[in-house]
């Protein structure tokens, strides 16, 4: 009877717009097209969804197959029109096989079109989060050459509505506007990985006075940063990974944490290196790389967490450098170091300043025990029990080795 059929109910349509969107927040675009082919309820859920996600496509696809699908991603963007965009995400790897043709022509487009879909959101959509991770892998290393530079749109430096920037674009070229004429940033998070700055002292002036509210600010493999001086009001958070410095300056009496990733090939002899931190108020600090004969981390007395694994390859003064680091260090709670590092800052014959407000002590070896290390231990131990009794003390052992060289 007509009266008992069973009529099927349209749960999600019914739902609160600002609801649905959430949960087509989670799906891959895929499964969001499909959701849309429902009812006209759901394809304008679709068009009208402020969180963009265009990610999880196959890495396996053909230039042929990437190109279908670079045109059905522009259709969709058509379609949309200037719908309001809170976040922008894609991501995605393009894989050109050994002997591939037209390598160079098809890195070209596919980042042209990429870069097409970030100016529109920049420029119509108020976009507020824009996260970004395109990367080129060529079966034949000969072809990583054919990689095509591309200049990055400077709108997003003056975007007013952007508070997080996450880029990954290998050959991709930055150039913030000039700090006197450009307006305030409302940047909060700035995150760039293997991409260029075309003028570094520039982009570090622009981060210096412009982005009055940035509190995070990630540098990875960054190209064309040489020498980097960050002063800000604002700042949290500092991460760089170089291999390219020269100069590190952080300055800022918000910041707590320093994540420094900075190994040189030491056959270079550049002695003229330098490290220079004013953050009185730093919690946290990791330094990873080749110890400096030009350091200074200023009077961080609220230091609680040191991670240090440092090489000491191209010291000149060793002792004057140990005694300087350790001191200004002296207030931490908890240490991690190396074998490395502990073979160097206390060795034999080199006494330590206390580590009075050690109360966790981590130590990773991952070396044979030789008679260099059982001394630099001892040593440690003594620095850190030299106020008060060691609380805790934790040693991690990887050893090679299963006896002593002695």
């Amino acid at each position: 009877m007509a009266s008992q059929a069973q009529v099927a109910v349209d749960r999600f349509s019914e739902l609160p717009p600002e609801m649905s969107h959430h949960i087509l927040s989670f799906l891959s675009i895929a499964d969001v097209i499909r959701v849309s082919s429902l009812s006209k309820t759901c394809k304008g859920l679709h068009m009208s969804n402020p969180i963009l996600t265009l990610d999880s496509f196959p890495f396996t696809l053909t230039s042929d197959k990437r190109l279908e699908l670079f045109n059905s991603l522009d259709r969709f963007l058509v379609q949309r029109g200037n719908n309001k965009v809170e976040s922008f995400i894609f991501e995605m790897e393009s894989v050109y096989q050994h002997g591939e043709t037209e390598i160079e022509s098809h890195c070209g487009f596919e980042k042209s079109r990429i870069l097409s879909w970030i100016q529109n959101v920049v420029d119509h959509c108020n976009v507020e989060e824009l996260h970004v991770v395109f990367e080129s892998f060529m079966s034949n290393p000969e072809d990583y050459s054919l990689d095509v530079k591309i200049d990055f749109p400077s709108c997003i430096f003056l975007c007013q509505s952007l508070s997080y920037l996450n880029l990954q674009m290998d050959c991709a070229i930055l150039k913030a506007p000039s700090f006197s004429t450009c307006p305030p940033s409302n940047l909060v998070h700035l995150i760039l990985t293997h991409v260029t700055i075309e003028d570094g002292e520039g982009f570090c002036k622009w981060v210096s006075y412009c982005s009055r509210f940035i509190k995070e600010l990630r540098l990875a493999l960054v190209f064309g940063l040489d020498n980097i001086t960050v002063q800000s009001s604002s700042l949290e958070y500092f991460w760089v990974h170089s291999d390219v410095l020269s100069n590190l300056v952080i300055a800022g009496d918000r910041i707590q944490e320093v994540y420094i990733d900075w190994e040189y090939d030491v056959t270079t002899k550049q002695s003229n290196k330098s490290l220079n931190i004013s953050a009185p108020n730093l919690k946290c600090l990791t330094w990873i790389g080749n110890m400096l004969n030009h350091h200074h981390l200023g009077q961080v007395n609220c230091l609680e967490k040191l991670v240090i694994s440092l090489t000491c390859s191209d010291v000149n003064d060793l002792d004057s450098v140990c005694e300087q680091f350790l001191c200004s260090i002296r207030s931490v709670k908890v240490l991690f170091l190396d074998a490395v590092t502990a073979k160097t800052l206390f060795r034999k014959g080199f006494r330590p300043a206390p580590l009075g407000n050690v109360c966790d002590l981590l130590m990773s070896i991952r070396c044979r025990i030789d008679d260099n290390l059982v001394p630099a231990m001892t040593s440690l131990f003594r620095a850190a029990c030299a106020q008060f009794d060691l609380f805790e003390c934790v040693i991690f052992f990887s050893i090679s080795y299963s006896t002593c060289s002695s």
